[in-house]
C-alpha cells in the first residue's frame, strides 16, 4: 500500500502574511505593531519550512518544491518593500 504524503502547504501562511502587513499599516499602538512584526517574521519562517518540507516529500528538484520557493521568494521581496514603507511610516509619525 502507498502512503498518501501529507505536507502543509505555504499558502495558508503566505496569505496571513499579507493580512498581518496590511494591518501593520493601519495600527498605531506601539505594543501592537511589534507583536504583528514578530508575527510577520513567525509565518515566513513557517512558509519556508513548508519548502523544507515539499524537498524531502517530493524531491529537491520536484516542482512542488520549486514552486513553493518562487512563492516564499516573492513574498521576500514584498517584506522588503513593506518593512521599507513601514520605516517611512514610523519615520513620519516621529517627525510630524
Amino acid at each position: 500500500m502507498v502512503e498518501e504524503l501529507a505536507v502543509r502547504s505555504e499558502h495558508n501562511s503566505l496569505e496571513s502574511l499579507d493580512k498581518t502587513f496590511n494591518e501593520l499599516m493601519v495600527v498605531s499602538d506601539a505594543d501592537t505593531e511589534a507583536t504583528l512584526l514578530v508575527l510577520i517574521n513567525e509565518l515566513y519562517a513557517d512558509s519556508a519550512c513548508r519548502c523544507e518540507e515539499k524537498e524531502a516529500a517530493y524531491g529537491n528538484e520536484s516542482e512542488e518544491a520549486a514552486s513553493c520557493h518562487r512563492a516564499v521568494g516573492k513574498t521576500r521581496d514584498q517584506m522588503l518593500q513593506l518593512y521599507r514603507t513601514f520605516c517611512d511610516k514610523l519615520r513620519g509619525e516621529h517627525i510630524g
